[in-house]
């Protein structure tokens, strides 16, 4: 009789974490919102392929701001060249059920285009650390991979 409120206490639990798992439009939405608003670049670093250390490149984004619009536009703000560039981005999310783990990745798509609508950049990366004040993330490009972290402007 004294196992019984442990064992209502443990099914309890397991009930109330199986309510509150959330599905995957869910979880996608919740980065979406942390992401939305303006952000501008703390840190950035490059590493050529086959290199063993990365060169920090901030200088080349310093006072670059970049805005995550609700509707799924962003505004790039390039201060070095002293031009505003338009485009789309997106966040998607890979579960790997990798060894009986079910991980979760997520990835942040953004693509820029110039004034006559050509690209002037565009990337798929990985989102390393996202908060409603700080954003990692890591997009590889042919030549290497860029590691960027950003701290979001109020």
């Amino acid at each position: 009789m004294k196992r019984l409120p442990t064992l209502l206490t443990v099914l309890a639990g397991f009930c109330l974490l199986a309510l509150s798992a959330c599905s995957d439009a869910e979880l996608l939405e919740r980065r979406e919102d942390r992401l939305l608003g303006t952000w501008i670049f703390d840190k950035a670093f490059f590493r050529e392929n086959g290199d063993l250390f990365r060169d920090n490149i901030s200088g080349d984004f310093e006072g670059d701001i970049l805005q995550f619009n609700p509707d799924y536009t962003c505004v790039y703000d390039d201060r070095l060249s002293n031009k505003v560039y338009y485009g789309t981005w997106g966040v998607f999310l890979d579960r790997d059920n990798f060894d009986g783990e079910n991980d979760i990745e997520y990835y942040l798509d953004i693509n820029i285009e110039d004034e006559r609508r050509r690209p002037y950049f565009s990337f798929s990366s990985g989102i390393e650390f996202l908060t409603f004040e700080r954003l990692t993330f890591v997009a590889q490009n042919r030549a290497g991979e860029f590691r960027f972290r950003m701290s979001k402007l109020r």
